[in-house]
């Protein structure tokens, strides 16, 4: 059985039902890990497909917003922004996502 059908739904394994558009976009880590199987090097559609996917090396790859990029977070839940704000986790190790929300346009 293929790894993806006409419509390109994943057949198999951890996303089985899920559109391989959708996966390359919210779990890069596993798109890496899907791309080193010997199976994904011999399917040219599938390898396309992710390699077509451009991740937004802002996006957050972790937490309730994974994929979405601190600017689209601000427009969607502007209050998860003042909780990444005041999270220490985050303030202890992710100097990159501070900045991103430093960098926001502050309401006046």
């Amino acid at each position: 059985m293929p790894f993806l059908n006409e419509e390109n739904v994943i057949q198999h394994g951890k996303f089985k039902g899920k559109l391989i558009t959708d996966i390359v976009k919210t779990e890069p880590s596993y798109c890496l890990w899907l791309k080193s199987q010997p199976f994904v090097q011999m399917d040219a559609k599938l390898l396309e497909i992710i390699d077509s996917h451009k991740p937004n090396k802002d996006a957050l790859t972790w937490g309730k917003y994974k994929g979405k990029s601190i600017k689209e977070i601000q427009i969607i839940d502007p209050g998860y922004i003042t909780w990444l704000r005041g999270n220490k986790f985050v303030q202890e190790n992710c100097r990159s996502i501070l900045e991103q929300i430093s960098e926001l346009a502050t309401p006046e």
